[in-house]
């Protein structure tokens, strides 16, 4: 009788303890229309507790420390709030509805992050032209809002702070590049709807997923649980970088099976950009699975990319622009057979792979793990020449200062006036060189052949980060990061021009240093190797760099 007493004693007591515990609920609305929003973001900051709006726009966060708290509601498109709240021991606080007013230039400044990444690049072959500012998108903050607003990321650095000062996080996973220091914004290629989701840090401010950095740090949330229930179709025309964009993302939302699946893909075209002789042609793909497996423990894996082949523009001098009457002259292209050629164009690939685990070890300690894998593929192609004048319409030969008679300055300005074949690119005369040095000389070098500049890189990931909730005044938050990267640097061959071969020796090197046959080789193994399309010349190198981190830090929050 006695155990039986001590059963039912300690079962009424656990359940009593059960509901007893301290939970806060909540209604989130749309200001003015009233509608429920479904997908925002909850968080108890102190207790870093999160949740997220069902399809009613309901949200209850359980297991919570009775006291003073701040609530943050964020969704992108509306303004974030930041509420105090006061949760009472063992009771559900019962937060009302709380609506959030909608931010109209959202869709604007968020098209600016991930979109001007390729719109203004330079002609070189540096990825780290590609990136910009993901801080700028934050829209908590007046300064870093106006400033994303009124100048673009592409004109705009914080404190002046180089890329490299920047941290981007995806899933928790560190992606700046270790040769570059860098993000590259364009491996993101157009996937605002996929990317939208993200925490913000301007400076050196203590957060969730990484120790920081002086330009800020940003952490891009991709689980597929995190992304509203629905489906999203858009369609814009424009005369920047690409005509037409058409995009759709779907989501399943977190389903009763423990799954949520989320996908998105992106079309981005044009024949022609607004500079001469330019076009944009890019896909791109975004999936993510995750699986919750209990209240502890949930996995996702996540991959995405964009193949993009886009031709570029090149920097000039007034005399050039004043000679053409453009602001939009472009040197790198002519006309082949009747149809535009960029000498110029640009293919970039950047497959990512990330597998991401996510443990609530109790009500107050965390530890997010994180693998990712991603292989950029990035290449320029480029004219080169041997032994014949350069063919570029802009190199100062062949503009009118360069004359120093007055009456062959005036013949010249009237060429760049009105014949094509002297503004731009002549393709004809480059094919015709080769042909005439093949008759003249079949084992010899050509004149002009199309290389194709290679920086690749493969880069393998880990990150590791853990928080505890060590008191209401203490946070305790440690991480871990492992990182292997390849880099390869090399060029190939990639057009002939008529031409039957390419010699591969350095043709300055043949013409300072003639006594030493050695110097001139660029590979001593091989000397005067025979260069086909497609074999690689030149150079032929790689960089491996391997990398680790740890740090550790407190926060403390005095009464």
């Amino acid at each position: 009788m006695r155990k039986l007493s001590l059963i039912l004693f300690v079962s009424l007591l656990a359940s009593f303890s059960l509901m007893a515990q301290t939970t806060a609920k909540g209604v989130i609305k749309a200001a003015g229309s009233g509608s429920p929003l479904a997908g925002v973001t909850i968080t108890l900051l102190q207790q870093d507790i999160t949740t997220k709006t069902n399809a009613n726009g309901e949200f209850t966060l359980s297991l919570l420390k009775p006291g003073d708290d701040e609530l943050s509601i964020a969704m992108e498109g509306y303004f974030t709030q930041i509420k105090l709240v006061n949760l009472k021991s063992n009771a559900v606080n019962d937060l009302g509805v709380i609506e959030l007013k909608a931010d109209v230039e959202d869709e604007v400044k968020q098209e600016a992050v991930l979109q001007l990444s390729e719109n203004e690049l330079s002609s070189d072959e540096s990825r780290s032209a590609q990136n910009v500012s993901g801080s700028l998108s934050s829209k908590g903050d007046v300064y870093y809002s106006q400033a994303n607003f009124a100048f673009t990321p592409m004109r705009f650095r914080t404190r002046g702070y180089d890329n490299d000062y920047e941290s981007t996080y995806i899933n928790g996973v560190h992606f700046n590049g270790l040769e570059g220091g860098d993000f590259n914004y364009s491996a993101l290629g157009g996937l605002n709807d996929a990317m939208r989701n993200q925490d913000e840090v301007n400076g050196l401010v203590a957060n969730s997923f990484s120790f920081g950095n002086l330009g800020g740090s940003t952490n891009i949330n991709t689980r597929a649980s995190s992304y509203a229930a629905g489906s999203k179709a858009s369609v814009a025309y424009t005369n920047r970088a690409y005509k037409l964009r058409g995009s759709y993302t779907y989501a399943t939302g977190l389903q009763a099976n423990g799954w949520a699946f989320a996908g998105s893909a992106v079309v981005r075209w044009a024949d022609k950009g607004i500079i001469d002789g330019t076009f944009y042609n890019s896909i791109g793909y975004f999936l993510s699975a995750e699986k919750v497996i209990n209240k502890q423990h949930s996995i996702s894996i996540v991959t995405f990319g964009a193949p993009t082949q886009r031709a570029q523009s090149a920097a000039n001098t007034q005399e050039t622009y004043d000679l053409v009457k453009s602001i939009y002259y472009n040197p790198y292209w002519g006309y082949q057979d009747g149809q535009v050629r960029n000498s110029r164009v640009v293919k970039s690939f950047d497959p990512t792979v990330i597998l991401s685990h996510d443990f609530k070890i109790d009500e107050n300690q965390r530890l997010r793990t994180g693998l990712a894998y991603h292989y950029s593929m990035y290449s320029n192609s480029a004219l080169n020449f041997y032994n014949a004048p350069d063919p570029s319409p802009n190199y100062y030969r062949n503009l009118p200062s360069f004359q120093t008679d007055a009456d062959m300055a005036a013949q010249v300005t009237k060429l760049w006036q009105t014949d094509p074949n002297t503004s731009q690119l002549n393709w004809t005369s480059l094919y015709q060189a080769n042909l005439r040095n093949n008759t003249a000389n079949p084992t010899g070098s050509a004149k002009y052949a199309l290389e194709r500049r290679h920086n690749d890189l493969m880069e393998t990931t880990l990150n590791s980060t853990y928080t505890n909730q060590l008191s209401k005044e203490l946070k305790l938050t440690a991480g871990l990061e492992g990182k292997m990267s390849k880099a390869m640097h090399y060029k190939t061959m990639d057009d002939l021009m008529g031409a039957n071969q390419w010699i591969d020796i350095d043709q300055f090197a043949e013409r300072d240093f003639p006594a030493n046959p050695n110097v001139i080789q660029n590979d001593l193994r091989n000397p005067n190797r025979v260069i086909k399309v497609g074999d690689i010349f030149g150079y032929n190198y790689d960089i491996n760099i391997l990398h680790g981190a740890a740090f550790i830090q407190n926060e403390w929050v005095l009464p």
